[in-house]
């Protein structure tokens, strides 16, 4: 069989590329190493662009445009994908962690400082807590990448 284009790498960004280039009519060739503990394999992660602690210029516009694909993304997938808005608790729980917890805080818009307490309520197995914030636009991602792979020829 011939292929029009050959996407290197089964991750989300690889197979969500490889789906959007088939789904414009592209023959595609979704090619992935199969590296053994992958997070890959794992089929799930959390999306969180306002708090991905990255210091590049334009990774949190690159983040945020990720994320928001998956709004028009997991319609083409189905049901069983394992995506949820569940939030996300980002804790510092030395006073040494402040400096990053600062930092990701004031790149999280729509986050909200939470007190000890608070954090607890949502996540009972805390312990000791410095500082808390909550961002509810967080989200997990479970098996949409496998279901973007089952679209393409994959060679792993």
């Amino acid at each position: 069989m011939t292929y029009d284009v050959a996407v290197v790498g089964g991750g989300i960004v690889g197979a969500a590329t490889a789906f959007e280039l088939g789904r414009a009519g592209a023959r595609t060739l979704l090619v992935d190493r199969h590296d053994p503990g992958r997070a890959t394999d794992a089929g799930a992660g959390i999306v969180s662009a306002e708090t991905a602690a990255h210091g590049e210029p334009g990774f949190a516009a690159l983040a945020r445009a990720g994320a928001d694909y998956y709004d028009t993304l997991l319609p083409a997938l189905g049901d069983d994908t394992g995506w949820a808005r569940c939030g996300l608790l980002l804790v510092a729980t030395r006073e040494t962690d402040i400096p990053a917890w600062e930092e990701i805080a004031a790149r999280a818009p729509g986050g909200r400082a939470v007190d000890a307490a608070e954090a607890r309520e949502r996540c009972p197995a805390l312990g000791p807590t410095v500082r808390a914030l909550h961002h509810p636009e967080a989200a997990q991602i479970g098996r949409a990448h496998v279901e973007l792979q089952s679209h393409h020829d994959l060679v792993c």
